[in-house]
């Protein structure tokens, strides 16, 4: 890479290996929150396109060189690639755009994912922009007072709860305010994840005492500093 000896998919590729006929990769990819879109192929020529270009390139076994999204408008940004522990497979993680990246129209080519985080800030995305008449959420938008009020109450039910049940039920009531508030600034879930493996890669880490009452944003902490 230093030279210009190998380009960088020339440098990705180089440890891959390959017990198919046609010689191709397994590609799994999944959007930015690591759920699985679907399964392509790829090989040299349309990983170079992929890294190259920062899309989703892979190789149709039946179209060749196929980039995603140039005549569905369902396009890819390319986030990054990761190689499987055999080095047989590839993992690209992509910026999911238009309808999604099922030919069917969906997100997933496994179906609607409903339950998952995932799902639920889309559809949180969507209400920002689209929300029908008489909607809670986007009232929770135009509303930063009443947003934080349902916040603080749904952590306290959940502090209250006793048993299994209860505790699953306010957990999910504390996410989607959670999340809601994020959509309402503008924050999606991939960048909360990249925070949490920040905070999981912190060698020192702060003892995390309560904040007395009254503390506000700005206020010092209580902890001592690293």
């Amino acid at each position: 890479l230093l030279d210009g000896t190998l380009t960088p998919a020339q440098a990705l590729a180089a440890p891959l290996v390959s017990d198919r006929p046609d010689g191709l990769f397994s590609t799994v990819v999944v959007g930015e929150d690591l759920a699985c879109l679907g399964l392509c192929y790829s090989n040299h020529e349309s990983i170079d396109a992929a890294i190259r270009q920062r899309v989703g390139a892979y190789w149709s076994r039946k179209r060749g060189l196929w980039i995603k999204g140039l005549t569905s408008g369902a396009t890819q940004k390319l986030l990054r690639i990761d190689l499987d522990c055999d080095r047989d497979c590839l993992r690209f993680v992509v910026r999911q755009g238009g309808v999604g990246f099922c030919h069917m129209e969906q997100e997933s080519c496994f179906g609607d994912d409903l339950g998952s985080i995932g799902a639920l800030a889309r559809t949180l995305e969507d209400r920002r922009e689209n929300a029908p008449a008489g909607s809670y959420t986007k009232r929770l938008f135009d509303d930063a007072g009443l947003l934080k009020s349902k916040l603080l109450e749904e952590c306290e039910e959940l502090l209250a709860a006793k048993d299994r049940g209860e505790v699953a039920w306010e957990t999910a009531d504390v996410l989607y305010f959670a999340m809601t508030a994020c959509v309402r600034h503008g924050v999606s879930l991939a960048e909360v994840q990249r925070n949490l493996a920040r905070k999981a890669l912190r060698v020192r880490r702060r003892p995390g005492n309560a904040k007395p009452p009254g503390w506000k944003p700005g206020d010092p902490s209580p902890d001592p500093p690293l």
